[in-house]
């Protein structure tokens, strides 16, 4: 899941919006014979960061109120502070935590400042540590971002890609119901080749080839929906500096 939605929010990011309001019940599957796309929806909070004409960054507003929703909001929109990518990523830490140990320890705090002081004080907690290195570096990372920062996709994608391989799974984006159904890999984001994703083919233009329509939508992009909108032509953007 963390595989394919660092992609996601890479390629959000890539037209110059943030999502600002990452949680599980916005990551959603595919149906029939896309049901092995997983979807980032909901665009309600999104905000230009950035300005498309010019590339330039939005100024900070330490005064900008919370935005989000509580749980799974990063420490800065606890703060008032404007979001920017380094928050969506830091959202995305915090839900695959809730789905790597079913609760967050903040659950049940209310919305006030016991929320924050428990999210700051994660990386000494007992299960945090117990997470596998990867999951660790990449909540520090995302706490470590200055506001203009643009995070290190590319290089946490290979990561977790990696750790994917190391754990004995294949980049062929079956999922955990995929296998206990006793069903195969649908065809969609794996390559249409049929070839297996190993260590040295993991790149996202073999992974994720579609990009969910609602983002299509979202950022005026006019192309055939027919066809669908492949990671090889999105990313491209993504690519590039800042």
């Amino acid at each position: 899941m963390c595989y394919v939605q660092i992609r996601r929010l890479q390629y959000i990011h890539s037209r110059d919006h943030v999502h600002r309001n990452l949680k599980p019940s916005n990551i959603v599957m595919g149906v029939g014979n896309q049901a092995n796309l997983v979807y980032l929806i909901d665009f309600g909070l999104s905000k230009e960061y950035r300005y498309p004409d010019t590339r330039a960054h939005i100024p900070f507003n330490g005064d900008a109120g919370f935005t989000g929703t509580t749980t799974f909001a990063s420490i800065n929109s606890h703060m008032g502070m404007e979001l920017g990518r380094r928050d969506d990523m830091e959202s995305l830490a915090y839900v695959l935590l809730y789905f790597f140990w079913g609760f967050l320890p903040w659950q049940g705090l209310g919305k006030g400042k016991a929320v924050l002081e428990s999210k700051r004080a994660i990386t000494t907690h007992s299960l945090f540590l117990a997470l596998p290195a990867e999951l660790q570096s990449f909540y520090e990372h995302c706490r470590s971002l200055a506001f203009e920062d643009k995070p290190s996709y590319d290089h946490f994608y290979d990561l977790f890609g990696n750790l994917i391989l190391r754990e004995g799974f294949q980049l062929d984006m079956t999922f955990d119901w995929d296998v206990a159904a006793g069903g195969k890999s649908q065809q969609g984001c794996a390559d249409k080749s049929g070839t297996r994703q190993n260590e040295r083919h993991h790149s996202p233009k073999r992974v994720t080839r579609y990009v969910p329509p609602i983002l299509i939508t979202m950022i005026n992009m006019l192309m055939d929906s027919d066809n669908g909108l492949y990671a090889d032509h999105a990313l491209s953007a993504a690519d590039s500096p800042t």
